[in-house]
């Protein structure tokens, strides 16, 4: 039996491999669902800026919509990003990438990002950043909800 356990713990570990800072264990809900309990520097720490850059670079883009939880400078990894909060000017970005921290409404002044919450994402960059297309309404209106939230600069 301790055998088996040991099997089963060591197969999730190597299964988030190399991304061992976004582990939960299954009992937990698995790195998919952890950011959910637990973020800031537990999870985000920009790590996943390399995987945006891949995933706009693979849809013919580097520009984004950007609410990232972190110090680096997308501009590092060949992302040109523009403030989320920002995003609703002309030549908008067509997709929106929020950090996990700030998805769960972390270290902001009221809680501007909660109409994403809800929503699904189009792709995720690792298990720290989740993307969303602005092309879609539901995506539009918590983009507004955003810019328009009383606390926003």
């Amino acid at each position: 039996m301790a055998a088996a356990a040991i099997a089963v713990q060591l197969a999730s570990h190597v299964s988030i491999a190399p991304d061992y800072l976004a582990y939960f264990n299954g009992l937990s809900g698995g790195a998919g669902t952890g950011y959910r309990k637990l973020v800031d520097s537990n999870l985000d720490w920009g790590q996943d800026l390399p995987r945006l850059a891949d995933w706009l670079a693979a849809r013919g883009t580097n520009r984004v919509a950007l609410a990232y939880y972190g110090t680096a400078p997308a501009a590092a990894y060949g992302i040109d990003a523009v403030d989320l909060r920002r995003a609703a000017q002309p030549a908008q970005p067509r997709f929106a990438a929020i950090s996990a921290t700030l998805l769960q409404g972390v270290s902001l002044c009221g809680d501007p990002l909660a109409g994403f919450r809800t929503l699904t994402e189009d792709g995720r960059a690792g298990y720290s950043i989740f993307i969303y297309s602005l092309e879609r309404p539901e995506v539009a209106a918590a983009l507004s909800n955003a810019v328009n939230d009383p606390c926003a600069p």
